[in-house]
């Protein structure tokens, strides 16, 4: 579960503070999240720490596993999209681990 007192360790990981909606979005309240056509707003970003951090079943340490989350699946982006989409989420997570935190990663 993600809690307001991770916020900022999150944002001292990355090196940025995280805009009002995805502090919103992580914590499950509602929030005014990006439209879908609006590049580099921090959607896929937010969308892999959430998926990391939040309780579910572990996940295999696969660049195929994380590909199964891939955002955005109905528009068909298709392989070079879901392998870019992998290699992201494990940046991430390797930021996370490093800073402290517990992933769903095994």
């Amino acid at each position: 579960m993600i809690t307001e007192e991770m916020i900022p360790r999150i944002e001292q990981a990355f090196g940025f503070p995280l805009h009002d909606w995805q502090k919103d979005y992580l914590l499950g309240n509602s929030c005014d999240f990006p439209s879908e056509d609006q590049r580099q707003a921090g959607k896929t970003f937010i969308y892999c720490v959430k998926i990391l951090l939040s309780d579910g079943e572990p996940i295999l340490h696969k660049r195929s596993e994380f590909a199964k989350f891939v955002d955005f699946p109905t528009y068909g982006l298709g392989q070079k999209y879901s392998l870019w989409f992998a290699d992201y989420m494990r940046e991430i997570n390797e930021k996370l681990v490093e800073a402290g935190f517990e992933t769903r990663i095994e």
